[in-house]
């Protein structure tokens, strides 16, 4: 009995611990929209983004390195 009573609160303390060590504090960081949640002015002149079917599967308008 006296496991249980030392092993269950051990238990939920290291969960907890560990679990909060997952979080982020991004709350400065600004929050990147979706290529399709933009306006159309604010996205590069590429035939790509102007497409509004295509601009649906882009998931960020920054450039990538040649081969990726």
């Amino acid at each position: 009995m006296l496991n249980v009573k030392i092993g269950l609160p051990l238990l939920l303390l290291s969960t907890l611990l560990l679990s909060g060590c997952q979080l982020k504090n991004n709350a400065h960081e600004q929050i990147e929209q979706i290529p399709s949640e933009m306006k159309k002015e604010n996205l590069p002149t590429t035939r790509a983004f102007q497409d509004t079917f295509t601009s649906e599967f882009l998931t960020s308008t920054k450039e990538v390195k040649d081969g990726y």
